[in-house]
């Protein structure tokens, strides 16, 4: 095989790229009325084809989340911290955990044993 063969295919975003794509997510999950609209919307982290630990990843600050979907309709089950909450979605259906960037479907609090 070539050097070319084994080249990798990913490139890294510029800084100016990255944010316009943390951008474009926090405007899409303005409209976002479902756990499902938003794991697709945050599906992989900006400049990372691979998610983060979580079913969803948002690189930019939690407060921009928890503004975009209550702007949106979701209502709050619990907030904790900036960085660890979780919503409910605007038909009372579905519910997504946001924990310092990574986004879960459903009410992932850790509670104590």
């Amino acid at each position: 095989m070539t050097a070319e063969a084994h080249a990798p295919t990913h490139r890294e975003p510029t800084r100016a790229e990255f944010w316009a794509e943390v951008d474009k997510q926090a405007v899409a999950l303005e409209s976002a009325t479902s756990a499902t609209e938003v794991l697709a919307i945050t599906a992989k982290a900006p400049g990372d084809p691979n998610r983060a630990n979580g079913e969803g990843f948002y690189a930019g600050d939690g407060g921009d989340v928890y503004d975009a979907l209550t702007a949106a309709g979701w209502g709050v089950a619990w907030l904790d911290a900036s960085y660890y909450f979780c919503l409910v979605a605007p038909n009372g259906a579905s519910r997504i955990t946001y924990v310092e960037g990574d986004i879960y479907r459903g009410d992932q609090r850790r509670r104590n044993a």
